[in-house]
C-alpha cells in the first residue's frame, strides 16, 4: 500500500493560489456588503449569481499577481505571500476603488 501523500504537477497547481485568494477576497466582500457582516447571504440565489460575477472579474487580476508580480516566487514562499499580503492588498485596494466611485 502506498501511503505517499498526493502531489501536483507544476501546471496544475499554479493556478490553486489565485482561485483560494480570489475566493477568500469575494467571501470576505461579501460577509461585509451582502451579508450585512453574516453569511445569511448564501442562502440567496441572486447572491450567489454576483459573487460569481465578482469571482470572473477578480480571478484574472489574482492569476496576473501570481505569474507576472510574483513569478520568481515560486513554492510555499508564494502561497505565504499569496494568502498574507496580495488579500489584505487586493482588498484595501478594491474597498478603496469602491470608496472613489461612491464618492
Amino acid at each position: 500500500m502506498n501511503a505517499a501523500a498526493p502531489t501536483f504537477a507544476r501546471e496544475d497547481s499554479r493556478f490553486l493560489a489565485p482561485v483560494i485568494t480570489t475566493f477568500g477576497i469575494v467571501v470576505f466582500l461579501f460577509f461585509i456588503d451582502e451579508g450585512y457582516y453574516n453569511m445569511k447571504w448564501m442562502l440567496d440565489g441572486g447572491a450567489w449569481v454576483v459573487f460569481f460575477i465578482y469571482y470572473i472579474i477578480l480571478f484574472p487580476i489574482q492569476l496576473g499577481i501570481s505569474e507576472w508580480i510574483l513569478r520568481k516566487v515560486k513554492g510555499p514562499k508564494k502561497w505565504v505571500v499569496m494568502l498574507l499580503l496580495v488579500i489584505p492588498l487586493t482588498i484595501i485596494m478594491l474597498m478603496s476603488l469602491f470608496y472613489y466611485i461612491g464618492a
